[in-house]
């Protein structure tokens, strides 16, 4: 495939070459996609998302952390077939906003066969974080996966679990050559030092709200990885958003959308959101880093050889309207995040394949999906489903 006169921030106008899914110097296939007026960019990572939770969106706009932990998780009862249904809504919202790749930590009552297969009859990049963590036969099982669904080690870390119990599901994780993804200071302070010693480039760690510097400078010197959820981290309490501390620190966060029930499921919302939250505290913080954030630093944080429109990368590529005006100017990434939404997604590729075009999901009905899982809302908001 070649995509003709794409504009790419930063560079200009270009053609893109795609061969076998890989952004390439050249191209023997001959299918062309015209660009012209449109802005390319890395697909986006979502680097945190609870996936089955996309029937949920709206419910608890008032909801704190405690009160999601006890009343919805625990009212979570789906069938296979709801949870397969509302993990492929999850993942067509995603696309359909322009995220190619997405993390999702998966929830240990829904088995991974039925996840891994939504996943992959999703079309997105996805990395399967195994929340059942003492399911070792299963987790053995599905970690040598290649493609577009890979999986990782999703122990709930500190914030909840003793240092023998993630100590312990580190060695797997590391015996088997997974990524762990933990969460971190998000709920209670404190959990690093206690660590220390386990610290690693393998490592994915989230929130980190009530880390202290020192900790997240631990975390960031190790080559461990930091995504920041600002919208959910603002809304249900977990303290203010670290992002502007791991940058300090030298690290490069990445940005997650976590969960919907008071969140939208895209990566504008939570560029903006990071963006102002930001501005609080620095003025001079470009919009464009937000930008880089939820592209080339998340990939970075899932090990993935996406995030970058350069070849040798796998051709993760999101084409954008709506700012035909700002083509050639400076100011055309920060336009992306401070400006645009999943409205402005005209097309979607994930390894070189179109799965949206001119504003429409080619193999997903979204009004369709949402129909099969409206119920699912109701049986959580409903306290006789408890």
């Amino acid at each position: 495939m070649l995509i003709k006169n794409g504009y790419l921030p930063g560079v200009g106008v270009r053609d893109i070459a795609i061969e076998d899914g890989v952004i390439a110097e050249s191209t023997s296939d001959g299918q062309t996609l015209d660009a012209t007026g449109l802005v390319v960019i890395p697909g986006f990572v979502d680097t945190h998302r609870h996936l089955v939770q996309a029937p949920l969106r709206g419910i608890g706009p008032d909801m704190n952390l405690e009160h999601y932990l006890t009343n919805v998780l625990s009212r979570m009862r789906f069938t296979e077939e709801e949870a397969h249904n509302a993990i492929l809504l999850g993942a067509a919202e995603a696309l359909n906003a322009g995220i190619t790749t997405i993390i999702d930590w998966s929830t240990a009552a829904i088995p991974s066969q039925v996840s891994l297969a939504a996943l992959e009859a999703s079309g997105i990049r996805a990395v399967f974080a195994h929340n059942n963590v003492d399911d070792e036969a299963d987790i053995r099982k599905h970690a040598g996966r290649q493609g577009l669904v890979t999986t990782a080690l999703a122990p709930l870390g500190l914030d909840y679990l003793s240092i023998e119990d993630t100590e312990r599901h580190l060695a797997l994780a590391r015996e088997l050559g997974l990524l762990t993804s933990m969460h971190i200071g998000g709920r209670r302070p404190g959990g690093i030092e206690a660590m220390r010693h386990l610290l690693g480039p393998d490592l994915h760690f989230l929130h980190g709200n009530r880390s202290s510097d020192d900790e997240i400078k631990m975390i960031i010197d190790s080559g461990s990885a930091l995504t920041v959820t600002t919208i959910v981290e603002s809304l249900m309490g977990h303290g203010s958003p670290a992002y502007d501390r791991i940058v300090k620190a030298g690290g490069k966060p990445a940005l997650g959308v976590d969960v919907v029930v008071n969140n939208r499921p895209d990566m504008f919302s939570e560029m903006l959101a990071t963006l102002c939250h930001e501005r609080r505290i620095d003025q001079t913080i470009p919009a464009r880093d937000m930008l880089t954030a939820a592209t080339v630093n998340g990939a970075k944080a899932l090990r993935l050889d996406t995030g970058e429109i350069k070849p040798g990368k796998r051709a993760d590529l999101v084409l954008l309207d709506g700012l035909q005006h700002l083509l050639g100017t400076p100011e055309v990434e920060g336009a992306i995040v401070t400006t645009l939404g999943p409205e402005n997604v005209h097309t979607v590729l994930v390894d070189g394949r179109i799965v949206k075009q001119d504003g429409v999901l080619r193999h997903h009905d979204l009004a369709a999906l949402r129909a099969k899982t409206n119920h699912l809302a109701k049986g959580v908001l409903t306290p006789e489903s408890s």
